[in-house]
């Protein structure tokens, strides 16, 4: 029983990985580049049909930098790689800290999920590629 659950958690990361369309590659400079997050947070708002997420997440060649936008409560972050599984897992409390910076120059290279969820079970996840 414990396997069919792995196996099934493994699954749920990497469908969404190789079906998801819009990937960011890490950029051969150190320029940054926006990850399209998907989902919801509470603090999460529409305005006119307009979606405004409360966090923003970009990738560079050496760090993963993530920006709250909004007071959340504690957000836990993890960072899944396809190859590696959950490489980084952190709580954020946003009423104390705005900002995460990630260094990710020592990860292989690969697709990964960065995922934001709240103490409701509501999330938000991007995609990501360290290419060579």
């Amino acid at each position: 029983m414990k396997n069919l659950f792995k196996i099934c958690l493994l699954l749920s990361v990497i469908i969404p990985l190789v079906s998801h369309s819009s990937n960011v590659t890490l950029p051969e400079n150190d320029a940054e580049k926006r990850i399209e997050l998907k989902g919801y947070l509470e603090g999460s708002s529409t305005t006119k049909s307009v979606f405004q997420t409360p966090v923003e997440a970009t990738i560079s060649s050496n760090s993963l930098n993530v920006d709250f936008l909004s007071t959340l409560g504690d957000i836990n972050v993890e960072v899944i790689s396809v190859s590696e599984g959950l490489v980084y897992t952190n709580t954020v409390n946003t009423q104390t800290r705005q900002s995460l910076s990630i260094n990710v120059s020592g990860w292989d290279y690969g697709m990964y999920e960065i995922r934001f969820t709240d103490s409701n079970g509501n999330y938000l996840y991007g995609t990501f590629e360290i290419a060579l």
